[in-house]
């Protein structure tokens, strides 16, 4: 029931005190999603310098000349990111943003209706204080008044109740929305990851099994220099 009655005070106080949670709630996640942002922002940025750096020295050196790949990799990694930074925006920080601005419509409706209330209650003290003896004109005019008066703070007070009504609909689902589908960009975003390295697994055996064979010639060549510098020492003594 819509109808003006303690009960339904008492509900309509209940659900702006949800409000109140619902927006300290919007604020820390905002904030918190916000820092991430960012966060994605300052990795894509490092993951273009790092693939800018490694291309000039790929180009300065010629045993780094198999990791031409990596530079590759590094750009299409930093598009994902920017592209995971996008997503954040349109699907989690707007989203937030909205439901929060929602959220603040009713503490403005809710000023409307209080004002409009004491407007009611004053013009029904008028009109119940008049005297028998006043003008009908005089009597006519303020019952005017307060049916429009009466008017406004119903029409305020059925704003307060569908907007309220709405957001412990909304609550159900607004927040869930926002970080379900913030969830699942990320898992594109890794499985787009994932796949990209896949793809460069072969190469990336390949080059270690380079490094290995350096290693291995590394060793070789010591142990070869220790045997003649050993046999130079002996032919010292």
């Amino acid at each position: 029931s819509v109808e003006d009655s303690p009960m339904f005070r008492s509900k309509v106080n209940a659900l702006e005190g949800q409000v109140d949670g619902l927006k300290e709630t919007c604020k820390v996640l905002m904030k918190a999603s916000k820092k991430y942002r960012e966060g994605l922002q300052d990795m894509h940025a490092a993951e273009k310098e790092f693939a800018g750096a490694l291309s000039m020295c790929i180009e300065a050196d010629d045993d780094l000349q198999t990791m031409k790949p990596f530079v590759s990799v590094l750009n299409q990694l930093a598009s994902y990111h920017q592209t995971l930074f996008t997503q954040m925006e349109e699907l989690l920080y707007g989203p937030l943003q909205r439901w929060q601005n929602y959220l603040g419509e009713v503490k403005e409706l809710r000023k409307r209706l209080d004002k409009c209330g004491l407007e009611y209650d004053e013009q029904r003290t008028r009109y119940l204080s008049m005297k028998k003896k006043t003008k009908q004109e005089v009597l006519d005019k303020q019952a005017a008044e307060l049916s429009t008066a009466r008017r406004d703070f119903e029409e305020a007070r059925f704003s307060v109740t569908k907007k309220l009504v709405v957001v412990d609909c909304r609550k159900r689902y607004e927040f869930l929305d926002s970080l379900g589908s913030s969830m699942e960009a990320h898992m594109h975003f890794f499985r787009r990851g994932n796949d990209l390295f896949n793809s460069l697994e072969p190469q990336i055996h390949d080059i270690l099994q380079i490094v290995e064979g350096h290693r291995a010639q590394e060793k070789q060549e010591t142990s070869q220099l220790d045997i003649m510098v050993e046999e130079q020492r002996e032919a010292l003594d």
